[in-house]
């Protein structure tokens, strides 16, 4: 990944997990983003916090690998002798899972105190007239890198105090942290996750006992 801002990452909290679901699961079509098996490792484990347990119930531990970062889960499933159905059979389970996630706002808030600090950063480094895209990775966390504003459609961020700043997420970016919070403090940027339906935790547990 390039143009890492200041290789800052923010820490993701709260993540609920999934048990490993039986191979046959029935297939739904609740949302139009799926997971399939052209996907990087790395970024399904980005996608869907259960998949791990799932992909470790198949035999599949290739998510500690560094191999994740290269390998589809198609590739990594037929090195280990997987057949086309097996691995349909691994994309059913992993998009239950996605599923059993609870719907989150399709929206971030960028506090003012981050958009001056990402602001000031991007005019560091001679980068003003970019925009910041937030990023998933394979290990819970989240980092900003700059891009062309014309790069994408994707749905765009800021706060009204820098108008200059433009944050901007995916769709499958959002199903993870929409409607969370990038904020500066204690000389860190910081995603504070919105709490899922029913929670009663603070943003500040670390180990949220509503999601087990």
């Amino acid at each position: 990944m390039q143009n890492l801002v200041d290789c800052r990452r923010m820490v993701e909290r709260g993540l609920a997990t999934h048990k490993p679901k039986a191979k046959k699961v029935a297939k739904e079509e609740k949302s139009a983003l799926r997971i399939s098996a052209d996907m990087l490792v790395a970024d399904i484990q980005a996608l869907c916090p259960g998949s791990e347990p799932i992909l470790a119930a198949w035999g599949l531990h290739c998510f500690g690998c560094s191999g994740s970062a290269l390998e589809t889960l198609g590739e990594g499933a037929r090195g280990h002798g997987f057949s086309d159905s097996d691995v349909a059979e691994l994309v059913d389970d992993l998009n239950a899972a996605l599923e059993a996630e609870p719907p989150r706002p399709k929206e971030l808030t960028i506090t003012e105190s981050a958009a001056q600090q990402l602001f000031a950063i991007a005019v560091a480094e001679g980068r003003e007239k970019e925009a910041l895209r937030v990023t998933l990775d394979g290990q819970g966390g989240f980092c900003l890198e700059f891009e062309a504003k014309d790069a994408s459609a994707d749905p765009t961020f800021g706060n009204a105090t820098v108008p200059e700043l433009l944050v901007r997420a995916s769709a499958l970016t959002l199903v993870r942290l929409g409607g969370s919070s990038i904020d500066w403090r204690d000389e860190r940027f910081k995603l504070d996750l919105a709490e899922k339906e029913g929670c009663k935790c603070t943003s500040d547990t670390k180990t949220c006992g509503c999601q087990k």
